[in-house]
């Protein structure tokens, strides 16, 4: 059987390819991260451990983003699909 064009169009349309890594909040994340490691939510150590979070979440992103265009678009739609689904967002 032979699909029609508008057929195929819509197929094409209906599984997004996505070209670039996918931007995450991962503030929050992160602040939970720390509040855990928290004495108490006044603790100093707590903005140390965001901070370190973050910048674990980033370097993770940079990662990815170098291996980005070696994944099928099935893998693409897929990690974004997940990563975006709800609750706190992570590259990890």
């Amino acid at each position: 059987m032979i699909l029609p064009p508008a057929l195929l169009l819509g197929v094409s349309l209906a599984i997004p390819v996505v070209d670039k890594v996918p931007s995450l909040n991962v503030e929050q994340v992160c602040e939970g991260i720390a509040q855990q490691g928290g004495v108490s939510f006044h603790d100093p150590n707590i903005a140390v451990e965001k901070r370190n979070c973050l910048d674990s979440e980033h370097a993770i992103r940079d990662e990815i983003a170098k291996q980005w265009s070696s994944f099928s678009a099935a893998d693409k739609t897929a990690c974004t699909n997940e990563a975006t689904m709800g609750g706190d967002s992570s590259y990890t």
